[in-house]
C-alpha cells in the first residue's frame, strides 16, 4: 500500500485561500500578511506556507477516490 497524500485534488495558494475566507466571512481579503511576520511567527515552517508544497492525491485519485469538497468554496459552505 505505502503512504498517500491526503490533500485535495485543487489544492490552492495561500492568497487564494486567504481570498476564499474573506468570502466565506463576507469580509475584505486585501491586507496580506508580510513574509517577515510569517517568518517571525513561524520560523523555518514559514516557507511551508508561504510558498506551498503543492501535493496532490495522484494515489487516491487513480483508485478513483471521490471528493466531497474538491473546491476551496465549497469547503467553506460546508
Amino acid at each position: 500500500m505505502g503512504p498517500y497524500d491526503v490533500t485535495v485534488p485543487n489544492p490552492v495558494t495561500n492568497k487564494e485561500f486567504g481570498k476564499a475566507l474573506g468570502r466565506a466571512l463576507g469580509r475584505p481579503s486585501a491586507i496580506p500578511t508580510p513574509a517577515f511576520a510569517m517568518h517571525t511567527a513561524l520560523g523555518e515552517v514559514a516557507s511551508i506556507v508561504l510558498e506551498g508544497q503543492r501535493a496532490v492525491p495522484q494515489r487516491l485519485q487513480e483508485l478513483d477516490l471521490t471528493f466531497r469538497l474538491e473546491d476551496i468554496d465549497i469547503a467553506f459552505d460546508d
